[in-house]
């Protein structure tokens, strides 16, 4: 039902529960989260917007966040694969048991700094803040296992829930 509610631009218009900050879309006449009746609060009066807002506390929100940094968990152990293979091809091209040494030296550069830039990545995510730049990040971290078909499965659901307004509140990313 929040959802529904919630869209960008009627939001912009809402107004601010003095209760608990929650920002609800215009035309509501009691508070989406707490139920306090908003007749005399002003639309449009309130700290959320202005390009970044102040996250508000929403319990889908912590949920979506919760889950995004299991991801980058899990995505950080997918990623240190390609490093192990990197260095398992450094070491046997090192010794020379293979047919082009060069060839699997270069090969294992690739794979070890793939994979250690795709950790770095995933590192961050799971030790994501709540701010406005979370979002966009979090939404290429996503985007990035899309890719992947490993990673499909999980990417799928937690962009449906990433896209929604209420997390962007969370984030006070509006």
């Amino acid at each position: 039902m929040l959802d529904d509610l919630c869209r960008p631009d009627d939001l912009m218009k809402g107004k601010q529960c003095p209760n608990c900050d929650l920002v609800n879309p215009a035309g509501t006449e009691h508070c989406v989260r707490c139920g306090l009746e908003l007749g005399s609060v002003k639309s449009g009066g309130h700290r959320g917007f202005g390009g970044e807002g102040v996250p508000q506390d929403t319990e889908l929100g912590k949920n979506v966040v919760f889950w995004f940094r299991v991801y980058s968990a899990g995505m950080l152990v997918l990623s240190l694969v390609p490093v192990a293979f990197g260095l398992i091809l450094f070491a046997l091209s090192i010794s020379r048991e293979t047919r082009d040494p060069e060839g699997d030296l270069l090969a294992a550069l690739i794979f070890g700094s793939a994979g250690l830039f795709l950790a770095g990545l995933s590192l961050v995510g799971v030790f994501i803040r709540r701010k406005p730049s979370a979002w966009s990040f979090g939404w290429f971290l996503i985007i990035l296992g899309i890719i992947s078909c490993i990673l499909l499965p999980a990417a799928i659901p937690l962009l449906v829930y990433w896209l929604k307004p209420d997390l962007k509140i969370f984030l006070g990313r509006y």
